[in-house]
């Protein structure tokens, strides 16, 4: 189904305002990227003075529970926000300049989540381009594939339920790992899987080792006290892995139908050195100031990455897109409020998430404009859902609670199947024609 059907492309006053708004530039997102980092910032001073506090006070490590799982709320949704930060970079739409994008995208907002732009835009185009197909769409294939997936409506009891299943620790690492593997290796279902024989698995766990290991080894030399093989040690293991990654062919990284805007060979160095400098930092902070810092960024940091940050990927998705249809104004909603909801789960413009959907290039600080601009449009008013309350409503409007959407049944998404092929206009594509068949196939 193409855009190109929609009442409202036919205005040519719409069409001139998507053109202007469509309009990325090099400076709005510094600012949210800031605002991120500063929240983290905040959150994470606050955690240290209070673990500090513990330690010197001698009052009982029980004290440091509460304050771990309270500052992982919000480092969890500091993550959150870095990650949808990254998800504007895998549109290109965080920076106009293309290598700012993809640098800004990886430094700033996913290397520190430990991913990539390039990776996560694979999946991420696969969702907008077969949005709420399950045998297509990446988010909902995981989301399946751990029964973390809402299978139709749902009534008021059932939403409580399902939040309380997926808050068991099993189905949430579960969810995690199939979304790593989803991630970093190309599956049989990955619709951009090239037909060129896939890269070798070994490459890819041989990094992660790597990575994983420089942790490790930074923190077996700390404690060890020989400042001499910490500064030597690392750094060796750091350019032999750059060496021998450098050295490695290319036909041994990842490859797709959707081709990367950087180099993955360049991707992967610039990684190591990252994470290199992470630890190697973290060990050196830990020596000169006598403190426990790599223990503090295990539980300040590495824990809310594996436990809270997930979740919260989950419940967005949930919110989004479940009990949702297949058509163009039907696969997900505009969310108005509770602010608290917003800013833990749709930081960033997910909040306008059907203007999103129709037009993927718009950046997230213009979307509300352009949801606005819609609502003009008889066909768009009468079938965009906005949400403004949890359980109940927000009073004296026409607008929808969560529960109100979730358990609404699916002779309200009678408007057929959606297939944004023009997801994939300004990428480097190849194999097209064998896109052109998945798409033919979801379709049908």
């Amino acid at each position: 189904m193409s855009s190109e059907a929609s009442p409202f492309l036919r205005d040519p006053v719409f069409r001139q305002l998507l053109q202007d708004i469509r309009q990325s530039n090099n400076w709005t997102n510094w600012f949210y990227i800031l605002r991120s980092w500063l929240i983290l910032a905040v959150v994470l001073t606050a955690a240290f003075l209070g673990l500090e506090w513990i330690l010197q006070s001698g009052v009982g490590w029980g004290w440091a529970i509460p304050l771990v799982l309270v500052s992982a709320l919000f480092v969890g949704a500091g993550h959150h926000h870095l990650g949808v930060l990254g998800h504007e970079g895998s549109h290109r739409t965080l920076f106009r300049n293309r290598w700012l994008n993809e640098l800004a995208s990886d430094w700033l907002c996913m290397y520190p989540i430990f991913t990539t732009t390039y990776m996560y835009r694979l999946q991420h185009l696969a969702h907008h381009q077969f949005v709420n197909d399950p045998d297509r769409d990446p988010n909902v294939m995981q989301m399946v594939e751990t029964d973390t997936w809402p299978k139709g409506p749902l009534q008021p009891r059932q939403v409580l339920g399902y939040v309380l299943r997926i808050l068991s620790p099993i189905r949430m690492f579960g969810f995690l790992r199939v979304r790593i593997q989803a991630n970093a290796f190309s599956s049989s279902r990955d619709v951009y899987r090239t037909s060129e024989n896939p890269a070798p698995s070994w490459p890819k766990r041989l990094g992660a080792v790597c990575v994983v290991g420089q942790f490790f080894l930074n923190l077996a030399l700390v404690y060890k006290g020989d400042e001499t093989l910490l500064a030597i040690v690392p750094g060796a293991v750091w350019a032999s892995a750059m060496l021998f990654f450098g050295l490695l062919p290319h036909r041994f990284y990842h490859r797709s139908r959707v081709k990367p805007d950087m180099s993955l060979k360049a991707t992967t160095l610039q990684r190591f050195t990252c994470y290199f400098l992470l630890f190697h930092g973290l060990a050196w902070a830990s020596v000169l100031t006598g403190r426990p810092i790599m223990w503090y960024w295990s539980a300040l940091w590495a824990l809310p990455l594996l436990t809270v940050f997930p979740l919260y990927v989950l419940l967005r998705q949930f919110v989004q897109h479940g009990n949702g249809g297949r058509g163009k104004l039907t696969n997900t909603r505009v969310f108005l409020g509770p602010t608290t909801m917003n800013f833990f789960l749709l930081p960033v413009g997910q909040d306008y998430h059907l203007p999103h959907h129709l037009f993927a290039s718009v950046p997230h600080y213009k979307l509300r404009e352009l949801h606005e601009a819609l609502l003009k449009y008889p066909d768009y008013q009468e079938s965009a859902v906005e949400v403004d309350g949890v359980v109940y409503a927000a009073k004296g409007t026409t607008h929808s609670s969560l529960v109100d959407v979730l358990g609404v049944g699916s002779e309200r998404y009678s408007d057929g199947t959606f297939i944004d092929s023009s997801v994939l206009d300004e990428y480097d594509v190849t194999e097209r024609e064998a896109i052109r068949a998945e798409e033919h196939a979801s379709a049908t």
